[in-house]
């Protein structure tokens, strides 16, 4: 629900479950994302609970380990927090959020059957081979060591990364070993991402030197190959140095285009870029672009494919437009921002 509601806005949710509500109203945004915290705090209550029902051989994802169930509920609460730009209370929820990459929330895939591939995997090579391609991608700009917008310097190489993600410069990777194929894993929610919330939250709450601690530490984990598959980390193909102050003052790596920034909005943007090249096929990407779309001086230069503006929300399905009467009248249109973006 807490994805529904950055992707749609006004979700049903309150009348969505009960058959007393053949057209369920459709809850306001922010009102959908309270509930939704309030779900996850009475999930960390149950899963504290030495009365809560143990389901062990249920459990695909962490098989009963209560401590992964609760890193997992904190990291979504600083997810959704994030999106309602409540920087504090995110940063607090990471805090006690997804401590390690073992404890990682992940889709499990496998080869067994088509229903448990990976989606990404089951679309491109088998369902719409062809059908999607990363031509003139600006992630793919970002991290291609020939790209036009290559973020690599002399304390960052990308190349690893790039192609644990992508074949080339206009396919993603869902050869054996690549990032989307059919038995690779998916994130859901993730160390990596945890740490980035704790990188952009504690730089907004509490400033350069405690938000620089903290991107070096996501640097500190990529260095020793972070999520990159392990066939792609060939010495010399990724690095991952941690950056100085120096790097974000005026005129340093990091802060060395025309509009120079002060040293904390340069770690910002840095920090923005590093996430989106992370979120690379998650939704959080496109979450955090909108999010962010009136700052500026730290939004990533996205070209639009068609037109000049980004897409804001996906549209309302027409099976729920047809059967359901509470469907807002008119319809918010692709480019309308979501009210907590508005």
């Amino acid at each position: 629900m807490g994805t529904a509601t950055a992707l749609y806005g006004d979700v049903p949710f309150s009348q969505a479950t009960s058959t007393n509500f053949p057209n369920p109203a459709f809850d306001p945004q922010v009102k959908v994302y309270t509930a939704v915290q309030a779900l996850l705090d009475s999930a960390i209550v149950n899963f504290n609970s030495t009365a809560f029902t143990a389901f062990t051989a249920q459990d695909v994802f962490f098989a009963g380990n209560m401590p992964k169930w609760i890193q997992t509920a904190y990291t979504l609460k600083a997810r959704y927090y994030m999106h309602v730009h409540d920087y504090a209370d995110a940063l607090t929820a990471a805090t006690n959020g997804i401590s390690t990459a073992a404890n990682n929330f992940l889709a499990p895939h496998s080869t067994l059957s088509t229903g448990t591939f990976n989606l990404y995997y089951q679309f491109m090579a088998l369902d719409r081979p062809g059908f999607m391609d990363a031509k003139g991608a600006f992630a793919v700009s970002l991290i291609n060591p020939v790209g036009a917008n290559y973020r690599g310097n002399t304390k960052t190489i990308e190349k690893a990364r790039f192609s644990y993600l992508y074949s080339s410069a206009t396919n993603p990777n869902y050869t054996t070993t690549g990032f989307f194929y059919e038995s690779v894993s998916f994130p859901l929610a993730s160390y990596a991402e945890n740490l980035l919330d704790l990188a952009e939250c504690d730089t907004r709450i509490n400033g350069f030197n405690n938000g620089l601690t903290r991107l070096n530490t996501f640097r500190a984990y990529m260095a020793t190959g972070g999520y990159i598959g392990a066939t792609y980390l060939v010495a010399g193909n990724y690095k991952y140095d941690p950056y100085v102050a120096a790097d974000f003052a005026a005129g340093g790596m990091e802060n060395n285009t025309a509009t120079k920034l002060t040293t904390d909005r340069a770690l910002l943007r840095e920090i923005m870029e590093e996430r989106y090249v992370t979120f690379i096929g998650q939704i959080e990407g496109f979450n955090d672009t909108r999010r962010i779309r009136k700052e500026t001086d730290i939004s990533l230069p996205i070209p639009p494919t068609t037109g000049t503006s980004l897409p804001q929300r996906m549209l309302y399905p027409q099976i729920e437009v047809d059967l359901n009467r509470s469907t807002p009248n008119p319809i918010p249109g692709l480019f309308v921002p979501t009210p907590v973006n508005n």
